[in-house]
């Protein structure tokens, strides 16, 4: 726009000397070409309202200045001669149409632009000239081009008027119409556009009387910017030509093309008319940047030319695919010589209506009668390569050389056809609609100045007021052409946008031409893709600086220039993001997560165990195996209820203990449950519920033992220990497992169990109960209270006989359960697997109690029988004697408290032993209480058969031989007669030892006897000297060593004290002795009969 700025005073001068003389151009005629330099010639159409034309007949010229003037070039067909003829036939039909200015004739003046600016401005200024220069009789011409029937009345008149010149059409070039509308809007005279789309042209503060029936180059903007978003070209470059239709569209462009986020790479700009070199210049520039493929290219005709030129010179062919604005179109002069270049560009049309009389019209002309068109005759013998010999037979200026090459070109005979090569000019429907838009404005503001009934011309029309003109012209509507075309004016005096995609394609019979591939309508792009011809066949053109993000990425742009905006490094967004935009990601709520394609959230499916899970079968498979093997212990034990194992193991809580060994398998399955307020309620219950049940039954039985043998430890305890009962044990285990309980429902209360989501990480849901830490370590606190109870006092109580090893067992359970405990809090706590780990643990403890608790009950019961006496199951390996003066039934019942807890006193009084004895006949009898008088003799009397030997007369010990079996049979009986001895020995130990005792003693004299083959009378031999009662005799007894099948025991005195018992009326001076039984071997010899054998190793005293 500078440049046109500088131009407006130069023109300014250039009017004000041109004005200064006068030039008529009264008659229609041709000057040779070499005066065409010094005078521009014009084809004038006489009328009584003149419309000027500038249209391009020849090609611009060179910027290289041939002396000191500028040569416009050749003459052109398309842009030049067809539109010069058109205007003809379309000046014709207006006047020839009784509709449209009736009995006013309307004329045409069209002068040659030469596509140049300079030539359009010396052209203009003629028009005006003309328009502005008083009427003489001299000005009248005579050559008269309209029917009388036409003539305005006014023309008869006295006084002559000059022809006022309406308004002018053209130029086609947007930088040069710009130029010819600041001169004439000096002297408000429309102009009317019919090729000029430059955006500028809109600004009514700048160019208030142009108007144009094509789109505005905002429109073509938008339709490149669509084509290249179509095609996802982000990445393209940019060339326009150096004036103002190149500089305006480009800009045009750059904005849309911002807007839609497409950047431009590479940008330069080129005259039509610049050299060779320049344009290899611009070619060079763009192939630097090899990811820009496409070039939009806002550009004239020749422009075009010029680059597809510099293509094929570098060897650039293929590399680029040109989009070209209207100023291409289909013009087949730009790539004439360079298809292959060309070819897969895409140029715009802008879309017109096709006129089918104009072939015809035109078809006829001849050089010889076509004397309206001055230009014609030069034309064909451009065209036809001929010579017209009466244009350089009557010039006598002509030199010698233009003659020569007219002479060997051969005669033009007027009969060449015009057909052949022809193709029609896009444009033409563009210059009617300019002629009639002039037309109907003429017409509707000669009905309102003149009135509607008027006939040709009234004085109020003159002089012409163009203003007023310009506002009719604003608003003209008509239709036109077959497809009733609406031609109408917005206010900046444009029409609506309307072009066609062309595609200049190579044909299947080798030659090439433009193809049209789709439309672009008022906003709305329509194209046949697969119509569409690539540069290279089969490789679709990329011209994107970065490739798209697949989904799930965002857009990283590069900091930079404005081109780097389509330049990007693609970004993974997040694992709960999804894509808000090409360059935003956004965090999906909690508990949701983006779909496959990034677009949106779903929600997360919420995660539980199923059944179907390899954990859950896991589970299920050991609560299953717990389940039936602590139903086969229960039926078990109750088929055995009554045996020596069930008794000594406290039947009561031994089914107690079974039952939370059931619970605890049974909650395996509430907590794999999917959860619910019920699921999570039993699931937080009866885990410990279960394990209170187990421990509590556990603690209270090692209680018992503890406290059996701390009582043990005593001399002589004085009391019976308390609530040793089975009643009592089963109220002491109630009351804990009652503890239990009442914690359970504290923390129901106080943390409601519900089914609650937790969200361990960002891309999983899991359905939970809502028990918090404490929800889990409150009621198992206890459970863990009783568990370490029950672990130390088996620890107490490790030391137990083997003949009663329960204690050991419980402890070797007590260590394992607090093993998987204490495996337990770390893995429940610090991992997500909390449902099997509470599942295995609790299934794992209730097993392992049943391993080490009841496995070697049931060993023992269904697979070793024999075993299953009640001389396994005792708690003392020593005897404890007392000597003194006391009431024999009180002894005896003071003896009761170390019977089993099992049995009653009572029981124990009835109860007799029997040992056998092989090779023996006597029968010995004599309860448990071994008590005789100490001052009497030994006077034992035995008898075969059956005979009763007593130990002393009066005691209430005796022994006796069976003569039928032949062996000894010892029998306690508890005396019930209330007598005082003087002297007693009681035994304060347990039944089962005390006949172990006796039993030993007759082993040995049997393998005494048998050793030293000692014969003697039966009723001989020897009974123990109980009566003596002195402990070291005893024990000498006791340690007799046969010389075959060696019979050891190594009984001992551990105490032996005298001391004064106070509390019986009747009790006396007591002597204290305390015996071990040590480690001793009693078995039967090879030939006995006796299927008992009895194993101790133990010295150890309780």
């Amino acid at each position: 726009m500078l440049r046109d700025v500088r131009l407006f005073p130069i023109t300014l001068i250039y009017v004000s000397v041109l004005l200064s003389g006068r030039e008529v151009h009264c008659e229609v005629g041709v000057l040779p070409q070499h005066e065409q330099e010094q005078q521009r010639i014009s084809a004038l159409l006489k009328g009584d309202f003149i419309i000027g034309a500038l249209f391009s007949v020849h090609h611009q010229p060179k910027q290289k200045r041939v002396g000191n003037t500028l040569k416009c070039g050749r003459v052109r067909e398309m842009y030049g001669i067809q539109r010069i003829e058109v205007t003809f036939q379309t000046i014709d039909r207006i006047n020839n149409d009784p509709t449209i200015l009736p009995n006013v004739t309307l004329g045409v003046e069209i002068r040659d632009s030469c596509w140049y600016a300079p030539v359009a401005l010396q052209q203009s200024i003629e028009f005006i000239r003309d328009s502005i220069s008083p009427a003489t009789p001299a000005d009248t011409c005579s050559v008269d081009q309209q029917p009388k029937s036409r003539r305005s009345p006014l023309e008869n008149g006295v006084k002559r008027r000059r022809t006022p010149l309406v308004g002018v059409i053209g130029p086609a070039s947007s930088s040069v119409a710009i130029q010819v509308q600041n001169l004439l809007q000096l002297f408000q005279i429309p102009q009317i556009g019919y090729s000029t789309t430059s955006k500028d042209l809109s600004d009514k503060s700048r160019f208030s009387y142009f108007l144009r029936v094509v789109p505005s180059d905002y429109y073509q903007a938008q339709v490149m910017v669509d084509i290249v978003r179509k095609y996802n070209w982000t990445y393209v470059s940019a060339v326009n030509t150096d004036e103002n239709y190149g500089q305006s569209g480009i800009q045009a462009f750059r904005e849309l093309a911002e807007k839609a986020n497409v950047c431009i790479a590479k940008e330069d700009s080129v005259l039509s008319n610049a050299e060779d070199e320049v344009f290899d210049g611009v070619i060079r520039k763009l192939d630097e940047d090899k990811n820009a493929r496409v070039v939009v290219c806002f550009c004239e005709g020749m422009t075009v030319r010029g680059l597809l030129a510099s293509t094929k010179r570098l060897n650039l062919t293929g590399r680029f695919l040109f989009i070209g604005s209207d100023g291409w179109a289909d013009r087949s002069d730009v790539t004439d010589g360079y298809e292959m270049q060309a070819r897969g560009s895409i140029s715009i049309r802008i879309h017109s209506s096709n006129v089918t009389d104009f072939d015809e019209y035109y078809f006829k002309l001849n050089p010889y009668t076509n004397t309206r068109n001055p230009w014609f005759r030069e034309f064909w013998q451009q065209r036809f390569n001929c010579s017209i010999r009466e244009d350089y037979g009557n010039s006598t200026v002509m030199s010698a050389k233009l003659v020569s090459a007219s002479l060997e070109r051969g005669e033009c005979t007027g009969r060449e056809k015009l057909s052949d090569r022809y193709k029609a000019d896009p444009k033409l429907s563009f210059i009617i609609k300019a002629i009639y838009t002039m037309a109907y404005g003429l017409h509707n503001m000669h009905q309102d100045v003149c009135g509607r009934d008027a006939v040709g011309l009234c004085s109020d029309l003159f002089p012409f007021n163009g203003s007023l003109f310009k506002s009719y012209l604003l608003n003209v509507t008509f239709m036109y052409g077959e497809d009733d075309e609406l031609v109408e004016f917005d206010k900046q005096g444009d029409p609506p946008g309307r072009y066609n995609i062309m595609n200049f394609q190579l044909l299947s019979n080798g030659s090439y031409d433009y193809i049209r591939i789709g439309d672009w309508n008022n906003g709305t792009l329509i194209m046949q893709e697969d119509e569409l011809q690539w540069p290279r066949s089969g490789e679709k053109v990329k011209s994107v600086c970065s490739k798209p993000c697949q989904p799930g990425y965002y857009k990283n742009f590069q900091t930079g220039g404005q081109e780097q905006k389509c330049c990007w490094a693609c970004v993974s967004c997040a694992i709960n993001e999804f894509l808000l935009n090409d360059t935003t990601c956004r965090a999906c709520p909690t508990g949701y997560l983006p779909n496959d394609n990034k677009t949106a959230c779903d929600e997360i499916p919420p995660e539980f165990v199923q059944w179907s899970d390899t954990q859950a079968i896991v589970s299920i498979a050991f609560s299953c195996l717990g389940f039936l093997s602590t139903a086969f212990a229960g039926a078990v034990f109750v088929r055995y209820n009554d045996t020596p194992v069930v008794k000594s193991s406290t039947r009561e809580l031994s089914y107690l203990i079974l039952a939370g060994m059931t619970l605890s398998h049974a909650a395996t399955f509430p907590i794999l449950a999917e959860p619910s307020w019920l699921s999570c309620c039993l699931s937080r219950v009866l885990p410990g519920l279960s394990f209170a049940m187990i421990y509590a039954s556990l603690l209270t039985k090692t209680n018992r033992i503890a406290r059996i043998l701390a009582g043990s430890k005593k001399r002589f305890p004085s009391r019976k220990s308390r609530f040793m009962s089975a009643a009592a044990q089963v109220l002491i285990t109630c009351s804990l497992i009652g503890i239990e309980v009442g914690v359970s429902v504290t923390m129901l209360v106080l943390e409601p169990a519900a089914p609650t989501l937790l969200f361990p990480t960002l891309d999983r849901v899991v359905l939970a109960c809502n028990t918090t830490p404490l929800g889990v370590v409150a009621p198992l606190a206890f459970d863990f209270l009783l568990i370490a109870l029950c672990t130390l006092y088996a620890i107490k109580t490790r030391n137990v006989p083997e003949n009663f090893n329960e204690a050991k067992f419980i402890g070797f359970a007590m260590y394992t359960t607090c093993v998987i405990w204490i495996a337990f809090v770390p893995i429940y706590f610090g991992s997500d697997s909390k449902v099997i780990t509470m599942c295995m643990c609790v299934t794992l403890s209730a097993m392992v109690t049943l391993v080490f608790l009841f496995l070697p009950k049931m060993y023992i019961i269904l697979l070793r029988p024999e075993r299953n006496n009640r001389a396994l199951f005792t708690t003392s390996k020593s005897i404890r004697c007392h000597i003194g003066t006391r009431v024999a039934s009180a002894i005896s019942s003071k003896s009761s408290n170390s019977y089993s807890s099992t049995e009653s006193p009572s029981n124990i009084r009835d109860r007799s032993v029997t040992f056998r004895k092989p090779g023996r006949t006597d029968v010995l009898t004599g309860n448990n209480h071994s008590t005789a008088a100490v001052g009497s003799n030994s006077n034992n009397s035995s008898s075969r058969g059956g005979q009763v030997h007593n130990l002393q007369h009066g005691s209430a010990m005796q022994w006796r031989t069976h003569s039928d079996t032949n062996e000894f049979i010892y029998t306690g009986v508890v005396p019930v007669d209330r007598q005082t001895e003087r002297r007693t020995l009681s035994c304060q130990t347990g039944l089962e030892l005390l006949h172990y005792f006796l039993q030993t003693y007759m082993r040995n004299m049997q393998a005494s006897q048998q050793t030293q083959d000692y014969k003697k009378n039966e009723a001989e031999i020897l009974v123990p000297p109980w009566a003596e009662l002195s402990p070291r005799a005893l024990l000498d007894s006791m340690n007799t060593t046969r010389l075959r099948r060696t019979v050891i025991s190594t009984a001992h005195i551990l105490e032996e004290s005298a001391s004064e018992q106070s509390g019986d009326e009747d009790s006396g001076q007591v002597k204290h002795i305390t015996i071990s039984l040590g480690d001793c071997e009693c078995r039967s010899d090879s030939s006995s009969h006796s299927p008992v054998s009895w194993s101790h190793n133990s010295d150890s005293a309780v």
